[in-house]
């Protein structure tokens, strides 16, 4: 099978489900499946090979001839991207698995050619001027896997690219989104390719003259302490990571530290932090796309009081009240979406972290969605 040519003709296809399709997962001895807001389709009857998966590794990315070997080199996996035509490109994550059987398989995800834009990501008006009007600053973009996450960092600096001059540098593993300059001019560094971590990439960045800084991921200590530097020499920084709400993201950053460092990096967050913007991704009610719900902190006197005292719990109850400023919870969000029939309770109580308060808020029972 070749499987580029089979998700090209899948993507391009006129089956009402294939304009729907977020992912594809190709597993060896298994068949190609598509991922759509109403679950999973088989795209192909024949099973996927190893030699179907290492010919589409080896025309796409640079895996070299022995994949087992690449593999092995990397702990068992690695993350890439490739293009394919027009149809649009593919963010991969390959691995192993199978335990002794040590079958090969990808996880693929569908992105579009060109950036959506903002207003039809559905992103709160609070977020996209945090992300676009800001000249300096942190904003944190957040959520799990598959929440849309790299799509709004995107969507963020393609209207900054679009409404102003500014030096735009990325720094990813892999590239997802390939940025085009416009007003602005636009470099993109991948992780492992041209440079070796995100933490000296963002050093390196401060030389190279940046208005902007996008991280596609921060997860150590080196890359928290190199992006708070950059927030506060005047950057504005936006970065992405892999957690569900304003508490756990705050928290995560200071978590990296303790004692008097701590102290010191909750004074420089309340200062130097814009906002986070935390998402989920909801199917419809139809089960026909995926439908953005957010969680908003604008960061105000308040909030920033909270931070720099240690009181990141207090944050909750201070975005409940902040909507006049465009904040709210996730829960807020969500039940807004089950009341405008646009979401299932069902859909909503999988997404959210507080069950007792969405029932509240919609006066669904958890127990009858299930």
């Amino acid at each position: 099978m070749d499987i580029a040519e089979t998700i090209i003709s899948t993507l391009s296809s006129e089956a009402e489900w294939s304009h729907r399709i977020s992912d594809f997962h190709a597993k060896e001895g298994a068949p190609l499946v598509a991922r759509t807001p109403g679950g999973f389709r088989r795209v192909s009857e024949e099973p996927v090979t190893a030699d179907d998966i290492e010919a589409f590794l080896s025309a796409s990315t640079v895996t070299g001839t022995d994949l087992r070997a690449y593999l092995r080199d990397r702990g068992g996996g690695f993350q890439a991207s490739c293009t394919l035509g027009t149809a649009g490109r593919l963010r991969l994550s390959v691995y192993e698995e199978g335990g002794k059987s040590r079958r090969i398989a990808i996880s693929m995800r569908v992105l579009p050619m060109e950036v959506p834009e903002l207003d039809v990501l559905g992103l709160p008006l609070a977020a996209i001027r945090m992300g676009t009007e800001k000249s300096k600053g942190l904003l944190l973009i957040t959520g799990p896997t598959g929440a849309g996450k790299t799509t709004t960092l995107a969507g963020i600096l393609n209207r900054i690219n679009s409404s102003r001059p500014a030096h735009i540098l990325t720094i990813e593993d892999p590239i997802e989104y390939v940025l085009r300059s416009r007003r602005s001019l636009i470099s993109q560094r991948e992780v492992g390719v041209n440079v070796s971590a995100f933490g000296t990439a963002i050093t390196d960045a401060l030389r190279q003259r940046p208005d902007v800084i996008a991280i596609g991921e921060v997860l150590d200590h080196d890359t928290v302490e190199a992006m708070l530097r950059a927030a506060d020499s005047g950057h504005l920084v936006i970065a992405t990571m892999h957690t569900r709400n304003v508490d756990d993201s705050i928290g995560r950053l200071l978590g990296f530290y303790a004692g008097h460092e701590y102290n010191q990096k909750l004074a420089l967050l309340a200062s130097c932090l814009i906002g986070v913007v935390s998402q989920a991704l909801v199917p419809s009610s139809d089960e026909t796309r995926y439908v953005l719900a957010t969680e908003v902190l604008v960061n105000n006197p308040a909030s920033a009081s909270y931070i720099r005292e240690g009181k990141v719990h207090m944050l909750r109850n201070l975005i409940r009240q902040g909507r006049s400023e465009g904040m709210h919870t996730l829960n807020q969000s969500l039940a807004q979406l089950v009341n405008e029939r646009r979401i299932s309770p069902k859909n909503a109580f999988y997404a959210a972290y507080d069950d007792a308060e969405l029932a509240q808020l919609t006066g669904v029972s958890p127990q009858r969605t299930f």
